[in-house]
């Protein structure tokens, strides 16, 4: 038999005696993990933290939807790095991708 909590079907919950639910955003200053995306696992969802690259290749980059504080998700790693960025797939050389720095946020990594 399955008992549902009151939470769990919707109800208000009383306010008495609990501490206020804790924000799911990310706070200023949490900690990321920071990373080539060449080390980030297929399926993640990661955030472009740096483009270590030349600067005519960071402004092609940006052009393509690769910019700072951009959130994409890694697809494939093989043959090539697959990003998923905005609705469009880009595929990345192994090179371009050791180069771009991701970070990985607490609250996406699930261990925060």
């Amino acid at each position: 038999m399955f008992l549902a909590s009151g939470a769990q079907l919707g109800y208000p919950q009383p306010m008495h005696d609990k501490k206020p639910a804790e924000s799911k955003a990310r706070q200023p200053g949490a900690a990321v993990a920071v990373c080539p995306l060449s080390k980030v696992a297929a399926g993640t969802v990661v955030r472009i933290k740096k483009l270590a690259v030349s600067a005519d290749d960071a402004d092609r980059l940006r052009e393509m939807g690769l910019a700072e504080r951009r959130q994409i998700k890694l697809v494939s790693r093989q043959p090539s790095y697959i990003c998923q960025v905005a609705g469009t797939q880009l595929w990345l050389s192994k090179d371009l991708a050791d180069n771009i720095l991701v970070e990985l946020p607490k609250d996406l990594t699930g261990t925060g």
